[in-house]
């Protein structure tokens, strides 16, 4: 007889004895199981986050256009009719940080000083800078020029390129960039995206940055020297200049040590933070037989012979192949090439920081069948060094292969 409070029990697997093959198919069965439920619940939970988001979304839109409508004439109807305009590009867009935008403007607008964490892809690098500009200096009918710093070349072009062209300007103008070998901004220049490097260099003269009204510094966590050099810099800025905003973006930053930093240069004063929470996805994690030695002979070979077996097995979506090197890209570039000359629907590319433009936008844009025809039921193996984790998004990328 059950007790009344016994809760119902369908099935019993009893993992006890080992050795057995009937107990080894019931344990593997379960793990599979386990695996595909812990999948779903991902996926329910990813689903839920989307959902509360776009509708944080949808309010904050609508809060807007209900501000820039109120008290619309003939005098600030030019310049209200744009921020509409980029209004409703940022809501189309739909990324998560939309969400926090009031926020996130009302922490950089009342504080010299402050800190936005932003997960993986929440759009925190293409959003803030828009923000502090649109919002915190152009509404205000105040002429603002905002540097936005980041680690790498190949960031910080992609960047200003995108942004330009979802403004609707021409790069060099409202939009501009600056880093080595490319620079394309100037006194007009409303939004700069420079490396950190390039920024140190054109304002190693100006202790307070008198040229600029806002730099944000992102990718705040990668500890560099000359972002170490223009940090505290920044924030003793705020202190000389009242009007001057610095702002301190990452995605895995700590921010109460950070904040800690940053208030001991400013003489104690509290520096303020919003979190917005990242964009997941369920990943399953496949580990190869044995560990990749980069030092044996035929290391990339059989590198690439991996690659193309999982490349075949899968049977769809795009590979992108993690490499410490650019030499390692190109040699593994070219056997799979060779390996893979028969088939016409593969499309084998490299991907770092020193190729040009063009090959760049090859990789990022290759599911654009507008952009590129020819791509067109082809798919992508991708070589790359790290400059495709932290500085250009590829869609379409279903397996990611890491030899490090």
């Amino acid at each position: 007889m059950f007790h009344p409070d016994a809760v119902r029990v369908d099935y019993i697997a009893d993992f006890s004895i080992e050795g057995d093959e009937e107990d080894e198919a019931i344990r593997t069965a379960h793990a599979i199981a386990v695996k595909e439920r812990d999948k779903q619940e991902m996926v329910r939970k990813a689903n839920l986050q989307k959902a509360e988001s776009r509708i944080a979304m949808i309010d904050q839109y609508v809060s807007t256009c209900k501000k820039l409508a109120a008290g619309l004439n003939t005098r600030n109807c030019p310049m209200r009719s744009r921020l509409a305009f980029l209004e409703a590009t940022q809501f189309k867009q739909g990324l998560p940080m939309y969400a926090q935008k009031t926020a996130i403007v009302k922490m950089i607008r009342e504080n010299g000083c402050c800190i936005v964490k932003g997960g993986t892809g929440t759009g925190k690098t293409v959003s803030v800078p828009q923000w502090v500009f649109d919002e915190v200096f152009f509404a205000a009918g105040k002429p603002g020029r905002v540097a936005v710093l980041v680690p790498r070349r190949a960031i910080a072009e992609g960047l200003a390129d995108y942004i330009s062209k979802t403004r609707k300007v021409a790069l060099g103008t409202e939009v501009g960039v600056g880093v080595s070998g490319n620079v394309q901004f100037d006194d007009s220049t409303r939004l700069l995206f420079a490396t950190y490097g390039f920024f140190r260099a054109i304002s190693q003269d100006d202790e307070h940055f008198s040229k600029w009204d806002a730099i944000l510094l992102d990718e705040a966590h990668e500890r560099n020297v000359d972002a170490d050099f223009l940090m505290p810099l920044m924030v003793k800025a705020t202190v000389a200049r009242p009007d001057f905003r610095a702002v301190v973006m990452s995605a895995t930053i700590d921010v109460e040590k950070f904040a800690g930093s940053l208030s001991a240069n400013m003489g104690g004063v509290h520096v303020p933070s919003l979190s917005v929470e990242g964009v997941t996805f369920p990943v399953e994690d496949i580990w190869a037989d044995s560990v990749w030695d980069p030092n044996a002979d035929g290391a990339i070979v059989n590198l690439c012979a991996f690659v193309i077996d999982v490349f075949r097995t899968e049977g769809a979506g795009n590979i992108l192949c993690f490499l410490p090197t650019i030499a390692a890209v190109e040699e593994a570039v070219n056997s799979t090439r060779k390996s893979m000359a028969h088939d016409p629907n593969v499309v084998v590319k490299p991907l770092f920081a020193a190729l040009a433009a063009w090959e760049k936008n090859e990789v990022e844009f290759f599911t654009d069948i507008k952009k590129y025809p020819g791509n067109e039921g082809k798919r992508l193996i991708c070589f790359s060094t790290n400059v495709a984790e932290a500085g250009i998004t590829i869609p379409g990328t279903e397996f990611q292969p890491l030899f490090f």
